[in-house]
């Protein structure tokens, strides 16, 4: 389905449930090497937020894998380094 719209609906309807909850912010998570992923979730408003490299087991993924998270935040004001 890559291409097609599916993800970005997908992800919009995420964003727009999480509004609704009244969250502060969604967070996504994907490898390094994915950089498909890392576009896609960039283009959709999410910015780098962080990594973890304890998060995959080192026994099934190669060692140079890494998890990297990204945000979108939802109220402009509420990112952690816009706080007044």
């Amino acid at each position: 389905y890559r291409g097609r719209g599916v993800g970005r609906r997908l992800l919009d309807d995420a964003v727009r449930w999480a509004q609704a909850a009244d969250a502060r912010c969604v967070w996504v998570e994907t490898q390094n090497v994915n950089y498909g992923a890392i576009k896609f979730y960039r283009a959709a408003g999410f910015e780098w937020c962080g990594l973890d490299t304890a998060l995959y087991d080192s026994r099934t993924t190669p060692a140079d894998e890494i998890a990297l998270f990204f945000a979108r935040w939802l109220d402009g004001d509420a990112r952690p380094d816009r706080a007044s």
